[in-house]
């Protein structure tokens, strides 16, 4: 008789609640008797109170009790589809140097996302990501149609509260959903996420189940979490600034002004948020506030100082609470994402960091993994907020100073020039997604990088197919333009260079404008024409035109305005002398056109 084969362990998608999902109402179905919704949106680059009264908004929305409300801010390695645009705009770039570019490009740029962008500092690209899920209780497994009905109005609102606050959400599908938890949870170099598999969650199986690749297991330990070659560290906060702007979050990831400071590996930061029961919170609240105000009245108050503080705090709350803001209870939670070598001196980084904000962050022991858990998305459990004694009992106007919404601007959209943000967001930047112009100015001290900047954007334009022109002063474009096989102008004492603008017009109706434009800039660089003579200019183009075609030139002009009766008309013709071909400008202008302005550059 044989032995059967047994295999111990533990599965980890127990670990997970997600159960399935429908795309019709974009409702999930989670194994703690809750229905869940989520959003996913872009941070706020910048912000004003309006956008903080949005957000108190929804923290005072009637969300039934025992509702989790989560709002994640992560600094996702997942920058593959801004990389995959971007080269998708060359993918018909005829240039073998620009083709080579975008793919060194490509490559320095997934490169970093894993690693150091420079020796010099632990900066790493990062895609910003703000996701807020809300997790509501059912009383049985399955919801039943009135539970379906709220959650769906509950959903609506939501949307429109983050739109309106501008952070552009987009429903979280189970295709989002299951990208970012396997960005969360598979570090590897050939990890499954990096294919760009479409779509990415199977519908046949349960959500849960596709979080994990193959290779990876989750090993826990006292003082964190390995997951393959990554190594997890969780903090929470201890102690919170006495006082805290909504703004404060803006800080969160990085010094917003010089960029010198700041978290620089990937990091999960969670604020989950737990709606009790209003009115029982509120008793609750009232009995504590009327015995703390008891007990400063006494003369105990003065061997404990504490307890004037803890009446003012519960003073603060209640000034909230009358204003109309909800009770509720937070938890902000923090997990690092490390390489193991690297893990003691970033979670001291971090640490550090937080304390210059007023934040007094420990590291977290023994109780990794449900802290880790309750910070995923959909992952806040309702039975860890009495035994981990990390929730905080807050009005919602508090809670929303504490909400990691913010995060580096994401540029227009277009990624033609790709450039990085204080605390590594990948910028996308097309000076043509303007609704209304396509002007833009480089201003810097010198030595800062102007023309280096100037060059790429010439280079990035080049290679998505369009044409640029450069008036190069100091021959800071020379060197580009040759290896792009470029034109370069010079106009030197001994060139031979003639730009004749007569000899390349084709249509006069559709190039009038241009031509008289021109020589109106010949005659008065200085001082407007006027309305008359620009109609007497006008008019002896149109009759040159008729007369010589493309033989015209600034000769002919002048001598036809000389030829004026007007003196007005006239004083054109004059104007005119130093681009004729005995002024000083003239050889520029007169004779057969050397310029080819076929070229890109």
């Amino acid at each position: 008789m044989t032995t059967p084969r047994r295999f111990t362990g533990s599965r980890a998608n127990a670990l997970f609640p997600t159960l399935a999902y429908d795309p019709d109402s974009h409702l999930f179905l989670l194994d703690d008797q809750s229905l869940a919704f989520g959003y996913l949106c872009e941070p706020l680059s910048a912000a004003d109170q309006s956008n903080a009264d949005r957000l108190l908004v929804l923290g005072n929305l009637d969300w039934p009790p025992e509702t989790l409300l989560q709002v994640a801010l992560w600094t996702s390695p997942d920058i593959e589809e801004t990389v995959a645009r971007m080269e998708g705009l060359r993918i018909e770039t005829a240039t073998a140097l620009l083709r080579e570019s975008t793919r060194r490009t490509a490559a320095y740029l997934r490169a970093g996302s894993t690693a150091p962008l420079s020796p010099a500092g632990d900066l790493r690209l990062r895609e910003l990501q703000v996701l807020v899920t809300a997790k509501l209780p059912l009383a049985a497994p399955q919801p039943s149609a009135h539970e379906l009905r709220d959650a769906r109005e509950l959903q609506a609102t939501a949307l429109q509260v983050l739109a309106t606050a501008g952070m552009r959400p987009a429903s979280l599908t189970a295709d989002r959903h299951v990208r970012i938890m396997t960005t969360l949870l598979n570090w590897g170099p050939q990890a499954g996420w990096r294919d760009r598999i479409t779509p990415e969650c199977d519908a046949r199986r349960p959500v849960r189940d596709q979080y994990l690749d193959y290779d990876v297991g989750i090993d826990v330990d006292a003082k964190g979490i390995t997951l393959g070659e990554q190594r997890i560290q969780t903090f929470s906060v201890k102690r919170f600034p006495d006082r805290a702007g909504f703004g404060l979050a803006a800080r969160f990831l990085g010094d917003p002004f010089s960029g010198s400071r700041g978290v620089r590996h990937n990091a999960l930061i969670t604020l989950n948020l737990h709606f009790p029961d209003p009115e029982a919170t509120r008793v609750n609240l009232t009995s504590r506030a009327q015995w703390a105000a008891h007990q400063v009245s006494g003369n105990l108050s003065h061997y404990m100082p504490r307890l004037a503080h803890n009446k003012r705090d519960f003073d603060a709350l209640f000034a909230r609470l009358d204003h109309g803001d909800r009770p509720l209870q937070a938890y902000l939670g923090i997990v690092l994402f490390t390489a193991p070598e690297e893990a003691a001196g970033a979670a001291s980084n971090l640490r550090t960091y937080w304390r210059e904000l007023g934040f007094q962050v420990l590291t977290d022991r023994f109780f990794v993994l449900p802290l880790f858990l309750n910070c995923l998305p959909f992952g806040a459990d309702r039975g860890a907020i009495r035994t981990s004694f990390r929730y905080r009992t807050l009005s919602a106007a508090h809670a929303v100073a504490l909400m990691p919404v913010f995060g580096d601007w994401k540029g227009t959209g277009t990624p033609v020039l790709n450039l990085i943000g204080r605390t590594g967001q990948l910028v996308d930047l097309s000076l043509f997604d303007s609704a209304t112009n396509y002007n833009a100015v480089i201003a810097a001290s010198s030595g800062s990088g102007k023309s280096f900047l100037a060059n790429e954007l010439l280079s990035t334009n080049l290679s998505v197919g369009g044409r640029c022109w450069v008036i190069d002063v100091g021959r800071s474009y020379a060197n580009l333009c040759e290896s792009l096989g470029g034109q370069f102008v010079a106009f030197t004492a001994d060139s031979d260079i003639v730009l004749n603008p007569f000899e390349l017009l084709h249509t006069w109706e559709e190039e009038a404008d241009v031509i008289a434009a021109m020589v109106t800039a010949m005659a008065a660089p200085t001082e407007p024409l006027g309305d008359y003579r620009t109609a007497g200019l006008k008019r002896a183009l149109r009759e040159l035109w008729d007369t010589h075609g493309t033989a015209m030139n600034v000769d002919l002009i002048a001598a036809a305005m000389l030829a004026c009766a007007d003196e007005r008309l006239q004083d054109v013709g004059v104007q005119l002398y130093p681009f004729t071909s005995r002024g000083e400008y003239g050889r520029w202008f007169h004779g057969r056109n050397t310029m080819d302005f076929s070229a890109d550059l």
